[in-house]
């Protein structure tokens, strides 16, 4: 799947591996069980999960140059704290939709 960003463009991987399903779990998690047994989702372990799902998914991310040439950029923290906030949303956005729909498949 392809996400238009401004000056370029991100290409998503929609599968998700078990082990990745796996992982995100685990970052989400951290935050371990209340005294009732209950999952305590904290911000930061939320935001950790998403970024790495983010980092996992892309495939490539491609900005433009002066002259319309594609130029591939390596996806990293950095990369991801310098994208404009609409961009990070619109790729949080899908990346969290076929997050969903993977998790809802594992559940039939």
């Amino acid at each position: 799947m392809k996400i238009d960003i401004q000056n370029g463009y991100v290409e998503i991987d929609e599968k998700v591996t078990r082990k990745t399903m796996r992982t995100y779990q685990e970052i989400i998690t951290e935050g371990g069980t209340s005294s009732s047994k209950e999952t305590i989702l904290l911000p930061a372990q939320i935001d950790k999960g998403t970024e790495f799902m983010i980092k996992t998914q892309i495939t490539r991310a491609v900005f433009f140059d002066e002259n319309g040439g594609e130029i591939d950029q390596k996806v990293t923290t950095d990369w991801l704290d310098n994208l404009d906030n609409r961009d990070y949303s619109k790729i949080s956005n899908e990346i969290s939709e076929i997050t969903n729909n993977a998790r809802t498949k594992a559940e039939k």
